[in-house]
């Protein structure tokens, strides 16, 4: 439960840090590259070392974390531009609703056990997604005006997807070639990749 609500918090926290930027004029890549950079230099204090070595690009999982920091850092990116543009509850609901994805990916290819409980869950996550999607009335004075309506649209729905989409390759990478001595330097490694392409961005 400890670790439920830890989540919860840390999650909405995120969220809610991408309008704090924007407040006090911090552009957001900066800060989110600068975030991955943190958690290498981080996830190398608690390793005891920097796990990442020429041997490391022969491993199974090497290409699976080049992938996935780069879709760390493409996702971040458009969480930050979708909570600045079109507000914290859109890209909140988009982001963390899209668990129905890996839970879906999880019954197909785990055989996860699935109840009516959580079959209704999934739908109504799919009804939130979609009604917080639909586009602001034309007499609401925010900055979403300023989007064109397909924008107002695609955006959440894309974050959604991509979400989704992140978390299902996590599961399919962890279940397939990671264990407890290979999975430090495996997210260490995706971090690396972020990091990497936002400073040649920068």
């Amino acid at each position: 439960m400890l670790y439920l609500i830890g989540s919860i918090v840390l999650s909405s926290y995120l969220t809610l840090s991408f309008k704090v930027l924007q407040r006090v004029g911090i552009p957001a890549f900066q800060a989110i590259v600068f975030n991955y950079i943190t958690c290498v230099i981080t996830g190398s204090i608690v390793n005891g070392s920097f796990p990442i070595s020429a041997a490391s690009t022969g491993e199974p999982w090497f290409k699976w974390a080049l992938l996935m920091g780069s879709l760390f850092i493409l996702l971040f990116n458009l969480i930050a531009f979708t909570t600045q543009k079109i507000g914290v509850a859109v890209a909140s609901v988009a982001n963390k609703l899209s668990l129905v994805i890996p839970f879906v990916f999880s019954l197909y290819l785990y055989n996860e056990s699935s109840t009516w409980v959580k079959i209704a869950g999934i739908i109504i996550a799919l009804a939130a997604v979609f009604l917080t999607c639909l586009p602001p009335k034309q007499n609401q004075a925010s900055t979403q005006k300023k989007l064109p309506l397909v924008l107002l649209v695609s955006l959440p729905a894309i974050l959604f997807l991509g979400s989704g989409l992140l978390d299902s390759l996590i599961k399919y990478v962890e279940q397939t070639f990671l264990n407890e001595e290979i999975n430090n330097a495996y997210l260490i490694t995706s971090f690396a990749t972020a990091a990497t392409f936002g400073i040649l961005i920068l």
